[in-house]
C-alpha cells in the first residue's frame, strides 16, 4: 500500500538578510497580512512560557484547491504537491514584497509597494488541471495493481 507520508522541500530566494527574514517568519500572527493568499486566519491559542517555549498557534490556510488530507490521500499526492508548489510560490512572492515594504523609509514609498497576492478561488482551469492529475495518478495506480 502506498504511503500517506509527505515531504516537500522548498527553496526561497529573496532579497533579504537572515535577520530580516527571521523577524518576519517568527511572527506567525502577522502571516495573514503579508501572505494572504494562503493564511486566512491565525490565532494564538496558548502563549509561550518565559523562555519562549510552548506557544500554540491555530492556522487556517487555503491553497488553490479545497481539500483536507484523508485515508486515501496517496492517490492525490500529485495534486497535493502541485498545491504545495503554488502556495510556496505565493509565499516567496509575498515575502519579497514584505521585505521591500519594510525597507522603505517613508509611508508614501511604502504605499507604492504592491499588495501581496490574495487568496485564490477555484477556477475552471485549476479544476481541470487537478482532475487531470488525479486521473493520471489513478491510471498509474491501476497499472501497478494489475502488474502485481
Amino acid at each position: 500500500m502506498a504511503s500517506n507520508d509527505y515531504q516537500f522541500i522548498t527553496h526561497w530566494r529573496v532579497p533579504g538578510t537572515i535577520e530580516e527574514v527571521a523577524t518576519i517568519l517568527n511572527d506567525p500572527l502577522d502571516l495573514p497580512r503579508w501572505w494572504p493568499s494562503v493564511y486566512l486566519k491565525v490565532q494564538e491559542l496558548e502563549p509561550a512560557d518565559q523562555h519562549g517555549v510552548g506557544r500554540v498557534i491555530d492556522l487556517y490556510t487555503k491553497g488553490w484547491l479545497p481539500y483536507t488530507l484523508r485515508r486515501l490521500s496517496f492517490v492525490l499526492k500529485p495534486v497535493f504537491a502541485a498545491n504545495h508548489r503554488w502556495a510556496m510560490a505565493r509565499g516567496e512572492e509575498s515575502l519579497t514584497i514584505e521585505l521591500a515594504r519594510r525597507r522603505e523609509k517613508t509611508a508614501a514609498k511604502r504605499m507604492q509597494i504592491p499588495a501581496p497576492p490574495g487568496p485564490a478561488s477555484l477556477s475552471l482551469g485549476s479544476l481541470v488541471v487537478g482532475l487531470a492529475a488525479v486521473a493520471g495518478t489513478l491510471m498509474l495506480l491501476r497499472r501497478r495493481l494489475r502488474w502485481r
